[in-house]
Formats: structure tokens, C-alpha cells, sequence
């Protein structure tokens, strides 16, 4: 078998464990004999992470090999890095604003490689449920806490349980944790009232985004529609398309990989919400926030206000190999009939320029916000 079969069946095997980006793609067998032909420099990195015996880096900017490698590949969204202390505190913060835990009402940390409960908060759940603070969590569903990335366990869908044995006081004791979601506070999703203007707060297309969101709309009766988007990064494509859904009859998103392999995702039939819609955006509304707006741009009666979206038209995988992690850009993506947006951003209807700062937004000091209202009446 020569090198380059031998890479993509490497590659075929690293991939089981791959996660998907923005896209939503596996790389097939076939696809990946494909991809290392015209991006050697990927494979390359794969080959050597999956077969050369090695010492972690202390700092991967060191690794000359490794980063020699992506600099052949030359994009900003590939990257390659070891497990360390920042993604320690990533996966913590990761538990900590799930829907999970807000839900609940806990907080974790960790002293070293101890998993505790650093907050349990009164009258929530996790505290009526017998968790308390400083408990320190040795196991979930049988599986022991030996790293930070065990701490993942704890999240989990609304209504399912785990069985956590904790240790207090030194004595250890099963305690089932029964989960509640607050996904529209974990998903950053807040909304309020305008007379008949529904203005909602759409800070993230994430994972659990999408029930918060058309709980709001259901929820609410309103002639006219505020969607704000503004700084919002992004997420998952198929959020993005169920997000849309009810403004929009059946329309298309299509990935498409470097070697020419293409998958599609499409909203459902209907309209539910036929009313008059204003975005607001600005230059940090990237990737799937962009496919939402290109969405109900094409497709719903949609004005934009704000300035030049931010232009991620691409997405990425990732693929994780014993505590490395590798993320690489794999594709595009094309929203209906636009041509792709990448690298040039989405230009609103209206262009009103405005900082962004938190303390104002969605008060009257909000120009871009202000006009909107104007526009709907």
C-alpha cells in the first residue's frame, strides 16, 4: 500500500473520533484518498500525529514539524494544539454555561484533577436533589472523573438522569442527578416587546438554541419581528436551518468539501411566521449566523440593518488523537441561490454603524435597534 492510501486509511480510522463543524460532514474512505491528494499538507499532519512516536510539546508553536505543516496549508481556521491548562478552563466554562447546569443550578471546578461542585445553588434542582456544595464528583454513570474532559459527562438532555457518586466528608454516596435545561439562558437567547414588535436576542446558534428560540416565538403574539444577531459567532448549520424554518418554505444549504463532495440540508414546507422581519448585524455575525440571515434574506419579507457581516462561508472539522486536537478547514458552504459570502460578509439594506457595548443594546440609545422599530412602525 503506498504512503498516500496508507495516510487516508489512517486518517479513515482518526475520523471515528472526529467531531463536526459548522458543517456537518464526515469524510468518507473514499473522499479521504481524494482530500490528501490536493491538501498534502493535512495528511501529513495526520500521518505524523497517527505513527511518529513523540513527546507532548510544551508549547505547540515550538513543534516545528507540526507547524511547518500548516503553514503549508495556509488558513487561519487550521489549527493543531495539545491539551492544556486554557482548555481546562474552556471545558469547565463549557459545563458551567450548559443548559445542564444552568438548569440545574451548579457550578463546577477542579483542585488539581478533583472535580467538585464549586456552587449548588438553594430551591434549584441539583441542591433538591441532595447535591451540595464542595461535594467532590468521583464518578458519572459508573465512569470515573480521571480527567477534565470527564467533567463533559454532567451535561446531558432535559429528563435524562446520572448516577454520580459523590464524596463528602469523606464518605462517598450515590446521588442520581435528574437534569433540567435552561437553554435559553445557557444559549444566551432574551427577548422583550416593542407594542406589537417582538425584539429577540440571538447571541448564539448552538446546539440546544433552537427550542428557546421557537419557544419565544410561540410564546408571543407580535405583527413584526426584530431578530438581533449582532456579535453573535455562529454554530451549527442544521440550528441555523431550524432556527429559519418557520419564516421560510422549503430552502437549501449545501456543504461542499475541497474534493468536490457535496451534502445539502433543507428547511420544511410552510411559513409560519408571515410577518415583516428586521436583522440586525454587524461585523462579528459570522458563519452560521451568516447562513440564517443569508436565509431569511432570500426567502422572508427580511431587511438588514447594521454594517458588513464578518464572511466565514467555510467550515471545519476536527479530529482528536490521544490529547492532541487538530482542526482543519474542509469546505464551503452555499445558502440557496447567493453566490458564497466568504471573505466578503453579507452588506446590510440599511448600513448604520454603531460600537458595540452591552450596557446600551436593546435600549433607546440603540441607533441600529431604534431604526429598526422606525422601518416596522
Amino acid at each position: 500500500m503506498d504512503k498516500s492510501n496508507l495516510i487516508a486509511l489512517g486518517m479513515f480510522g482518526a475520523v471515528i473520533f472526529a467531531g463536526i463543524g459548522a458543517g456537518g460532514v464526515y469524510l468518507k474512505y473514499k473522499q479521504a484518498i481524494e482530500f490528501s491528494e490536493k491538501y498534502p499538507a493535512i495528511f501529513e499532519i495526520y500521518d505524523f500525529m497517527q505513527y511518529t512516536p513523540r513527546s507532548q510539546p510544551e508549547n505547540v508553536a515550538e513543534d516545528v514539524q507540526i507547524n511547518s505543516f500548516l503553514k503549508l496549508y495556509d488558513d487561519k481556521y487550521t489549527y493543531y494544539k495539545v491539551f492544556d491548562e486554557n482548555e481546562r478552563e474552556d471545558t469547565i466554562k463549557k459545563v458551567n454555561t450548559s443548559p445542564t447546569a444552568c438548569g440545574c443550578g451548579f457550578q463546577i471546578d477542579f483542585d488539581e484533577n478533583i472535580l467538585y461542585f464549586s456552587e449548588v445553588t438553594e430551591d434549584m434542582p441539583a441542591y433538591e436533589q441532595g447535591f451540595r456544595k464542595d461535594d467532590r464528583i468521583i464518578s458519572v454513570n459508573g465512569k470515573n472523573i480521571e480527567n477534565f474532559k470527564d467533567a463533559e459527562s454532567l451535561m446531558g438532555k432535559k429528563t435524562t438522569t446520572a448516577e454520580i457518586i459523590i464524596q463528602r466528608d469523606g464518605k462517598e454516596q450515590e446521588i442520581t442527578l435528574t437534569r433540567f435545561s435552561d437553554t435559553a439562558k445557557a444559549e444566551g437567547i432574551e427577548s422583550k416587546k416593542f407594542k406589537d414588535t417582538l425584539y429577540i436576542k440571538y447571541s448564539y446558534i448552538g446546539q440546544f438554541s433552537t427550542a428557546p428560540f421557537l419557544d419565544i416565538l410561540k410564546n408571543n403574539s407580535f405583527n413584526s419581528l426584530i431578530i438581533d444577531l449582532r456579535n453573535n459567532p455562529g454554530g451549527e448549520i442544521s440550528v441555523a436551518l431550524s432556527s429559519a424554518d418557520p419564516f421560510i418554505n422549503k430552502a437549501e444549504v449545501r456543504t461542499r468539501q475541497f474534493d468536490g463532495a457535496v451534502s445539502s440540508q433543507e428547511t420544511n414546507d410552510g411559513v409560519d411566521y408571515d410577518v415583516p422581519i428586521v436583522l440586525l448585524v454587524n461585523e462579528n455575525t459570522a458563519s452560521s449566523a451568516e447562513i440564517f440571515t443569508a436565509l431569511l434574506k432570500q426567502y422572508a419579507d427580511t431587511t438588514i440593518i447594521g454594517t458588513n457581516t464578518f464572511g466565514k462561508g467555510i467550515y471545519q472539522n476536527y479530529a482528536v488523537f490521544k490529547g492532541n486536537y487538530l482542526q482543519y478547514t474542509a469546505g464551503y458552504t452555499e445558502v440557496g441561490d447567493w453566490e458564497t459570502y466568504n471573505e466578503k460578509g453579507i452588506v446590510p439594506d440599511i448600513e448604520i454603524a454603531m460600537d458595540y457595548d452591552e450596557n446600551i443594546i436593546g435600549t433607546d440609545e440603540d441607533i441600529q435597534l431604534q431604526k429598526a422599530l422606525e422601518i416596522l412602525g
